[in-house]
């Protein structure tokens, strides 16, 4: 089943800053997983590692994006007007 978000522009470009901040192996199998829809299995065997090391990346990199997006509602709840 597919979520789909609506989002503005500004939280839209606040998430491609945020992917575009982590390092630059989380950001391939990011952009990889999420926008490609590549199964974390090929996406290890792309870049020649294994799974667990795959699986173990990208969580961090979600934690981190996790946390860049709870930062920016938090600037948008506090200006005037922003939410």
């Amino acid at each position: 089943m597919a979520i789909h978000i609506t989002l503005s522009a500004f939280e839209n470009r606040s998430i491609i800053d945020a992917v575009l901040k982590l390092p630059r192996l989380e950001r391939i199998i990011i952009i990889f997983n999420v926008v490609g829809e590549f199964a974390l299995i090929d996406i290890a065997q792309l870049l020649g590692s294994n799974l667990n090391s795959v699986y173990v990346q990208k969580h961090s990199a979600l934690k981190k994006l996790r946390q860049a997006i709870e930062h920016v509602n938090l600037e948008m709840n506090n200006v005037p007007g922003g939410g």
